[in-house]
């Protein structure tokens, strides 16, 4: 019986080891864009403001074959109306598209068409 204890004993200190796992190790995976802000719309509009904390860009469609003045612009403004340039300056009956990238900050749109049009500002795939 002493010999059996022991064994048993022992197998008792090799067993806290077994049946454990390493914590998961830090995700290497690219995060998901993050949605700050979708509109659709059939005329001139603007926005409401948004806060980027990384870099961002806008995904856009317009449909313009309803329209007389074949046009989609969206101008992008920073929180003291600064003109920051145009994130999307299209003329044509229809388009898609992804714009340039932007700087971190809090911003808004003004969108210039007659078109119906869609826009989704999101943060950058990393």
């Amino acid at each position: 019986m002493g010999r059996k204890l022991f064994v048993f004993l022992f197998a008792l200190l090799l067993l806290p080891g077994c049946g454990t796992s390493d914590p998961p190790a830090a995700s290497n995976s690219p995060t998901s864009p993050v949605v700050l802000l979708e509109l659709r719309g059939t005329t001139s509009d603007i926005s409401a403001p948004f806060t980027a904390a990384a870099g961002w860009n806008v995904s856009w469609s317009y449909n313009c074959t309803a329209s007389t003045t074949k046009k989609f612009q969206v101008v992008v403004y920073d929180s003291n109306d600064r003109n920051l340039g145009s994130a999307i300056n299209e003329s044509g009956a229809f388009g898609t598209g992804v714009s340039k990238s932007f700087q971190p900050g809090t911003v808004y749109f003004r969108i210039f068409t007659s078109c119906t049009w869609h826009i989704i500002a999101k943060t950058l795939h990393f």
